[in-house]
């Protein structure tokens, strides 16, 4: 546990990291109805640390915790949350961590949020992860706000594209607004390293494809909130 902490805390102290690939497999065909319920499958190796976003939301409205999602995580894995206001890593219940075969506290709700999750040892090649849940619709969703991290030279916020489809990075309204200056950045677990995108003279230097339960850093200048309009037409 203190090695995963000294980890946590390199990882503050940089300011970048990111992400496990992510396979979506939601529903892709036109959806009338409410209640329409989708999944993304994530791939994690033992004892890694890796960046998750869950733009789900929980079925019926009910909250969705790691023993829902994570039961058969080895022991030792853990979650954190990134305090963006406060640029740290919150204590006590901001953090999931599985001994002797549970979760404890294991009541955070996960929909909506980006956090690190580090992947216990274990002898097996790797786990699935399959986050479940309602895909935001014109009821729950139309219009998605995330406050982002107060403004400064470098302040980072954890963030992930808020509904579950592939976007440009350059196609939402942050990657817009924000001022010369801003860095967006993603870890590449194949890579083994990140990779940044930053806006100069109005444009940005990559542009990245965000993937569904993928996360990543933001340091945006000039920009206190961002506000996306839901981009799908069904549900």
């Amino acid at each position: 546990m203190r090695t995963l902490i000294k980890s946590i805390s390199r990882i503050a102290a940089a300011a970048l990291l990111l992400a496990a690939p992510a396979e979506l497999l939601a529903q892709s065909a036109p959806v009338t109805s409410r209640n329409a319920a989708g999944y993304i499958k994530l791939t994690v190796e033992p004892w890694t640390l890796c960046q998750v976003h869950y733009p789900l939301n929980g079925m019926d409205g009910l909250p969705v915790t790691v023993n829902d999602l994570m039961a058969d995580l080895p022991n030792g894995s853990a979650v954190f949350f990134w305090d963006a206001e406060n640029q740290t890593y919150p204590p006590g219940e901001a953090m999931e961590v599985k001994l002797l075969g549970n979760w404890i506290p294991g009541t955070n709700n996960l929909c909506g949020r980006t956090f690190w999750l580090q992947v216990g040892n274990s002898g097996a090649g790797s786990f699935s992860i399959y986050l479940r849940g309602e895909i935001p619709d014109a009821w729950s969703l139309p219009v998605a706000t995330n406050v982002l991290a107060p403004l400064g030279p470098n302040t980072f916020s954890l963030l992930g594209y808020a509904y579950p489809r592939e976007i440009h990075w350059t196609n939402t309204t942050v990657a817009t607004s924000a001022q010369d200056g801003s860095v967006l950045a993603i870890y590449s677990a194949a890579l083994e390293k990140f990779e940044t995108s930053v806006k100069n003279n109005g444009a940005w230097s990559s542009d990245f494809i965000l993937r569904p339960g993928q996360g990543f850093w933001l340091h945006a200048r000039g920009v206190t909130n961002w506000i996306e309009v839901k981009p799908y037409l069904y549900p």
